[in-house]
Parts: structure tokens; C-alpha cells; sequence
């Protein structure tokens, strides 16, 4: 593979170093919508929203990562992203990310019924991040 075509990707939360490995491109759902990041990207700072990370790694699998938000920094050939919580799928609890799109979907509901809207975007926020969970999983299964 030509080098001129690989950078480094980590994904670090406040737990510690989740992914550190050498790729040719990484694929994000930003605030404004999907971008990928390949070798050599001018330096950037964006905001991520709760999805999966796709990583094409330089022996040409495919990985995925769940992410909840945080951001991605791009600088000097190093793709960082940095977030509160982030799972690779061999990590991920199936049966208790559908347990946690349950209980939140029951929140929803009940928050709607209550006009307590606080409490629904709490619980928006929970099913979205165990739907990302669920997907990241399914991801990987293909």
C-alpha cells in the first residue's frame, strides 16, 4: 500500500484508549452531515453526532466503532477522535442495548403523555445511543 495514502486513527474517552490503528480513511456523521477523512486532510475540529465510526483499515477490513457525539481532530496525519463513550461491537451487550431501546422508547411515551420536555430529550438521547449501538453490531455482522 502506498504510505503516502495511511494515517493513524485513535478514539479515546475519558476510560482510556478505545482504537488506535493505521488506516486509509474514516468515514464520521458530523453535525452537518457524513464526512470522510483520508491521509493528508487539511487540519480540522468537527462535531460528531451519536453513529457508528467507519474505519478502512490498510489490510482492507472494514471496522466500525459506536460513537456517542464528541469530536474528530484531524492534525499532522492523525485522525483523533475524542468522546464520552465509544464501544467496539466485540464490547457491545446486544441483549442489554435492546433492553435500553425499551426502557427509552417507555420514557418517550411517558414524557409525551407528562408534556415533560426535558424528559423527552433525555430519553431521545438514550434511544439513540443504544439504536448506534444495535447498528454498530449489525455492522460488523454483514
Amino acid at each position: 500500500m502506498n504510505e503516502d495514502k495511511i494515517f493513524r486513527i485513535n478514539i479515546v474517552t475519558p476510560d482510556g484508549l478505545i482504537y488506535d490503528h493505521h488506516t486509509t480513511m474514516v468515514v464520521v456523521k458530523a453535525i452537518g452531515g457524513e464526512m470522510g477523512v483520508e491521509a493528508h486532510h487539511e487540519p480540522i475540529l468537527v462535531s460528531l453526532t451519536i453513529a457508528p465510526v467507519k474505519i478502512y483499515r490498510v489490510d482492507g477490513q472494514i471496522q466500525y466503532v459506536a460513537v456517542n457525539g464528541g469530536f474528530l481532530e484531524m492534525d499532522d496525519n492523525v485522525a483523533t477522535i475524542v468522546a464520552n463513550t465509544a464501544e467496539r461491537p466485540g464490547n457491545i451487550d446486544v441483549d442489554r442495548a435492546q433492553s435500553a431501546e425499551e426502557r427509552a422508547k417507555e420514557k418517550i411515551e411517558k414524557a409525551k403523555r407528562e408534556h415533560d420536555e426535558a424528559e423527552l430529550r433525555r430519553a431521545a438521547v438514550a434511544l439513540k445511543r443504544a439504536i448506534n449501538r444495535i447498528d454498530t453490531v449489525s455492522l460488523r455482522n454483514r
